[in-house]
């Protein structure tokens, strides 16, 4: 039986942002069972990727954001975020605090590159 998956490729703008949350706080709940305080700890970490994404990542062209979920072997759930844009060291317009990536690293187990073809983040979410 193949282990369950999400997949959701949108636009990356602000509006999308609440959808994205959405769906993967719904399959953090179901097929994937974690608690209420995971459930929130997942949205909330994976809304801080995306809106990176969305902030930084296509400073003078739109673009796209591709979320992916499933679940591993070890009944964790891992979570990737991939855009096309400039990468963790282009310019960006929209300077930040730099607390989404310090949030991201409290929630979950956070890996990240990038190059001049984009950025990818993967979260990975212990069972509690």
């Amino acid at each position: 039986m193949a282990a369950p998956r999400i997949q959701r490729r949108v636009r990356a703008d602000a509006e999308q942002i609440p959808r994205l949350r959405a769906a993967i706080a719904s399959f953090a709940v179901e097929p994937c069972a974690y608690s209420d305080e995971a459930r929130q700890a997942i949205a909330l970490a994976v809304t801080e990727a995306c809106t990176n994404v969305v902030r930084h990542a296509y400073p003078e062209t739109p673009g796209e954001l591709l979320v992916e979920g499933w679940i591993d072997d070890d009944a964790q759930l891992t979570v990737v975020i991939i855009d096309n844009g400039i990468g963790l060291n282009g310019a960006s317009a929209n300077a930040g605090l730099g607390l989404g990536l310090y949030l991201m690293r409290e929630l979950a187990d956070a890996q990240m590159s990038s190059d001049h073809h984009g950025t990818r983040v993967r979260l990975t979410f212990a069972r509690r």
